[in-house]
């Protein structure tokens, strides 16, 4: 895991930090990592002093997605503090094209939206997206809803095949996800989801 040092290097890096009543702060002493707290190195914080401004959980280390459309390299995304970002897919000219778009919310949810539109529809017909890891800092809960089309999950952890449709909402709670994405070309896709790390979960539920 990332040092102080290295967090300077490369613009963000977990911290150990704790939440007091006017927002998250550093501990008085030194102690182990941990990654449900992200501070910009731009920012430099006293150890001792109170609230660390800069400091923001996270509901997602890292998300990997391995093509199996075209020949594209393996494409990595990071979360950002208070960013929103439009990741195109790399869909074949001929087939169609989308994205997904992310932001990072306060109190370390994630909220991301996909959408894919394609150029001839065919019934029935199955393109293999992606293989997909989702790395979570802890156990994170997960709902997915789709408001349009259909798309497959295959996965290997958890194991099991899930079928993303409209009317079918996915919820789970899982340390990490890895799974191959399928789309059903048949209609136009779009569709929302939500990360929650399990601690933020439990503050807001207030347990």
């Amino acid at each position: 895991m990332a040092s102080a040092a290295q967090a300077q290097a490369t613009g963000f890096g977990p911290t150990r930090c704790k939440r007091g009543r006017d927002g998250w702060q550093f501990p008085q002493t030194h102690g182990p990592l941990d990654a449900n707290c992200l501070v910009s190195a731009s920012i430099v914080c006293n150890i001792k002093s109170s609230p660390c401004p800069s400091a923001m959980p996270i509901a997602y280390q890292s998300l990997k997605l391995d093509w199996l459309i075209e020949s594209n390299a393996a494409t990595i995304i990071t979360p950002g503090a208070k960013t929103t970002d439009w990741h195109p897919v790399p869909l074949p000219e001929e087939v169609g094209k989308g994205g997904a778009f992310g932001v990072q919310l306060e109190l370390g949810m994630s909220l991301f939206r996909v959408e894919y539109q394609f150029k001839a529809p065919r019934t029935h017909q199955l393109l293999p997206l992606a293989d997909i890891e989702l790395m979570f800092p802890e156990p994170a809960f997960m709902v997915e809803s789709m408001a349009r089309g259909n798309a497959v999950q295959y996965s290997k952890y958890p194991s099991g095949e899930f079928l993303n449709q409209v009317g079918v909402d996915l919820f789970r709670l899982t340390d990490r996800l890895d799974f191959r994405r399928v789309l059903d070309t048949s209609a136009d896709i779009q569709g929302t989801g939500l990360m929650v790390g399990q601690s933020t979960l439990a503050e807001l539920l207030g347990r």
